[in-house]
């Protein structure tokens, strides 16, 4: 169910979407064992609800995404050349790995092991934040004008 939705538009994973069509609860779609089914939404003025599912023979369920696998290249692996980072498919569309940093870490997501694509990097850009005051990390923190990635990556979050 989608609440508030209109139209929608569906694809195996890698292949053409359909046409958009008027939206019904349920809808005749073949599927391919083991590949995800996206499904897109448009509600409201927005098409950005999609959602994947995957069923593999027997019935039994797996993970939508967009990659086969997920690297997690940092600094302290040495960009995979130490430990390769392979991160473990968890949910639907997400990825995870245990690793851990004593220090801010610059990183990046590889969904090939040889570097083909990754995600992470972005233009050179200031930031401006600082810890909070309540932090006693605070005093003489210092942050790197290079960092990559979103906010979830600040130097406190560690």
């Amino acid at each position: 169910k989608a609440a508030g939705a209109e139209w929608f538009r569906v694809q195996h994973m890698g292949g053409p979407w359909t046409e958009w069509r008027r939206y019904e609860e349920v809808s005749s779609w073949q599927a391919e064992y083991g590949r995800a089914v996206l499904v897109q939404y448009h509600a409201q003025g927005s098409s950005s609800y999609i959602v994947g599912d995957c069923v593999l023979p027997g019935g039994e369920r797996c993970y939508a995404r967009y990659h086969p696998e997920m690297f997690l290249r940092t600094d302290d692996n040495d960009w995979g050349m130490k430990d390769e980072g392979r991160m473990a498919l968890v949910d639907h569309f997400t990825w995870a790995v245990n690793m851990s940093f004593s220090h801010f870490s610059r990183a990046k997501f590889a969904p090939f092991p040889n570097w083909k694509k990754s995600y992470g990097s972005i233009k050179k850009r200031n930031v401006y934040f600082a810890l909070p005051s309540y932090d006693d990390r605070h005093i003489g923190f210092s942050a790197d004008p290079l960092h990559e990635g979103t906010e979830a990556v600040r130097q406190y979050m560690l």
